[in-house]
């Protein structure tokens, strides 16, 4: 989504400090990538400043997230996929002319807590329904995920009386929200949905995994190859995040070709990119601007 066709709204208490990197606008898939919004260019080669500091905070996540990482035993089946709460404080039915229900799905390897960090600047930009997908990444492929996460949608709609809701996945977890809005009939509900660092091209490092859901992430696998181009279903407002120090997902992948509707996040890795400050803010102005959208009938498609 282009600067020229994004609506004032505020950003909800998030400001970041750093430029972050958009597409150019100029149509569903840009031939130029994605530009940097101010700030400068060193052009320093090998480790420079901004690498060292994306390094300490990929390893910080890291450190972060490896306690949180289910414990896998031989009991886990796919079927344990389950859709659980968010904090108490969190989960409720909003009230009449509140923001609709918001979705997370987490991704390879992490658990649903990963989001921790996204919480509380949900909760301030007055998203308090929220509701988190748990499965275990190993043994789940993205098509069961995305079936428990369509039934979950569907729940969450009639229990909530909202006619809509918006769908976050982090990674995999993009690639569960993608295929559950794009096969599954989800795109009746969705009015939003945003990927995180997701390999909507594949990853040449899932190679390297293990699990059904790791071989679908490949570049050129066939669940990738069948799904149609970000975009194509009806009334779904898209936003593809990528991580500008990504060695996991590329900025190409994560943006599904540097697509018009998406932004890079600066100084990011793949594990660092979830708590940073400049993803809330530009998951909440994506937010604001589709309940803002859909609430005066226009919604905010993406460029092209």
């Amino acid at each position: 989504m282009s600067p020229q066709q994004a609506p004032s709204v505020p950003s909800a208490g998030v400001t970041p400090s750093a430029p972050v990197v958009t597409g150019t606008g100029r149509g569903p898939l840009d031939a130029d990538p994605p530009r940097v919004l101010g700030g400068p260019r060193t052009g320093l080669p090998g480790w420079c400043p901004s690498r060292v500091r994306t390094a300490v905070g990929e390893l910080g996540a890291l450190v972060r997230l490896v306690p949180r990482t289910p414990v896998l035993t031989g009991a886990a089946r796919a079927e344990a996929v389950a859709v659980t709460a968010a904090p108490t404080g969190l989960q409720r039915a909003p009230a009449a002319g509140t923001a609709r229900p918001v979705v997370l799905v987490h991704g390879y390897l992490t658990s649903d807590q990963c989001w921790d960090p996204l919480l509380p600047h949900l909760r301030r930009a007055g998203f308090h329904d929220v509701t988190t997908l748990r499965y275990d990444t190993l043994r789940t492929d993205i098509t069961q995920a995305a079936a428990v996460l369509a039934r979950a949608v569907r729940t969450l709609v009639r229990r909530s009386g909202a006619d809509g809701v918006h769908l976050i996945g982090y990674s995999l977890g993009g690639l569960a929200v993608r295929y559950a809005v794009q096969r599954l009939g989800t795109d009746a509900e969705a009015l939003g949905a945003i990927t995180v660092v997701t390999p909507h091209q594949g990853t040449v490092l899932a190679r390297a995994a293990v699990g059904p859901a790791a071989g679908q992430m490949r570049t050129g696998s066939a669940l990738l190859a069948g799904l149609p181009a970000i975009g194509t279903e009806r009334d779904v407002r898209w936003s593809l995040i990528a991580a500008k120090s990504d060695p996991v997902v590329s900025v190409s992948s994560a943006t599904a070709g540097h697509h018009a509707a998406s932004v890079c996040v600066p100084g990011c890795g793949h594990l660092s990119v979830i708590a940073s400050p400049y993803t809330a803010d530009a998951v909440i102005r994506h937010l604001l601007h589709v309940e803002a959208g859909d609430r005066t009938g226009g919604g905010l498609p993406l460029a092209g």
